[in-house]
């Protein structure tokens, strides 16, 4: 028997890798909009929040009208960066290929919008792997709270001591956490061992391909 029915799993910085691209359209947001430029590593601590605060904390800013137009910025500018916009994580692929021979239910959990998130996917080819997704238009409370778990668990009609939260940064655990599953962290994305193990993940893996031994899958 597996150990797990689901698996619920962050997008950046879990699946893919988006820091590059997220960190270069920040830059440019900010120059085009007149704010201060930060350091790359203020910008990845961010990635994994609701848009609207990432932006307030990088532009130090909490005015709705200004942050809107940041957005509209931000977005204008995506597609203009020459960084990959994301590229699959190593061993990924066949990870997710495995987890599913096994007959295991997969989801994603992200603060990505669903146009983006889908585009991504497919072309990754990795859109068919997923039998649901929560994207941010579809909570109105954002990570770290656990409303987008607490939809696919009935979603799928899976207890949560039956499914494991996978992410690279705390708020993916916090998530997970207060939805009641077992967490895993992956160190090789935003948040480091050190916060993850702080925030008392059920597991943390440096590879994806760890995922196998902490669902106790061959």
């Amino acid at each position: 028997m597996n150990k797990y029915r689901l698996v619920v799993f962050d997008f950046d910085g879990t699946i893919a890798d988006t820091a590059a691209h997220i960190v270069a359209t920040s830059h440019a947001m900010l120059r085009a909009t007149g704010f201060p430029d930060i350091p790359d590593e203020t910008i990845r601590q961010t990635i994994g929040l609701p848009f609207e605060q990432c932006l307030a904390i990088m532009t130090r800013c909490n005015d709705e009208a200004v942050i809107g137009h940041c957005a509209e910025v931000y977005r204008s500018l995506f597609f203009q960066q020459k960084e990959a916009i994301a590229t699959l994580f190593p061993t990924v692929r066949e990870t997710l290929q495995t987890i599913h021979r096994h007959g295991i239910l997969m989801g994603v959990a992200t603060s990505r919008s669903r146009y983006s998130l889908e585009l991504l996917c497919r072309q990754m080819g990795i859109d068919r792997m997923f039998h649901h997704c929560m994207a941010y238009e579809d909570a109105e409370q954002k990570k770290p709270a656990p409303e987008m778990v607490l939809k696919l668990l009935r979603h799928f009609q899976i207890a949560a001591c039956d499914t494991l939260v996978v992410g690279d940064t705390i708020y993916d655990i916090q998530m997970g956490q207060r939805a009641g599953c077992d967490t895993c962290g992956v160190t090789y994305g935003n948040h480091t061992r050190t916060q993850l193990t702080a925030q008392q993940a059920t597991s943390v893996i440096d590879r994806f391909s760890d995922l196998l031994d902490v669902m106790q899958l061959e």
